[in-house]
């Protein structure tokens, strides 16, 4: 991961160096174990909890400055490398998303393919069971209709006589 040089830079700008304290070793500690926060938020692809994190930093190495934990110097470093960090978190994340956003298109287009290939379906029984439409010609619409229940069957007509 692009993010893990750039957290050991921040990492070993914590660590103390010889002289006076460019750095408190109780705030460095603190600030240590936010950093190992924001990089297993960061490796676990939680990208609100790493910038969640990164803002808890900041927040931290400023109350250092204003309490006298930090020298100038080391300010300067510690900002530098986690301005890194927060770039490289952005940076990940945009690749974790563009690469979401890639698989999402890509199995719409599988299923898209699918649909596309699949053979048409196939016609209901309530379909297949319809009387077929009634056509004209012999045998087909021509007889009367049906005689209503309950008065039997309808006399023939009459023949008519010649005289």
């Amino acid at each position: 991961m692009a993010i893990l040089p750039v957290v050991l830079v921040l990492v070993l700008s914590l660590a103390g160096c010889g002289g006076r304290a460019a750095l408190d070793p109780d705030r460095a500690a603190t600030l240590q174990d936010q950093v190992l926060t924001v990089t297993s938020a960061a490796a676990a692809g939680d990208w609100d909890a790493a910038d969640a994190g990164i803002a808890a930093l900041r927040l931290q190495l400023e109350s250092a400055r204003a309490a006298g934990d930090v020298s100038r110097t080391r300010l300067h470093e510690i900002d530098q490398a986690l301005a890194r960090v927060a770039s490289d978190v952005a940076a990940e994340r945009a690749r974790a998303e563009a690469a979401r956003a890639a698989a999402e298109l890509a199995a719409a287009a599988r299923t898209a393919a699918a649909l596309a290939t699949a053979p048409p379906s196939t016609p209901t029984s309530a379909s297949t069971s319809a009387p077929p439409a009634a056509t004209k010609g012999p045998g087909s619409g021509s007889r009367p209709p049906a005689a209503k229940p309950g008065r039997g069957d309808p006399k023939p007509p009459k023949p008519k006589k010649d005289h």
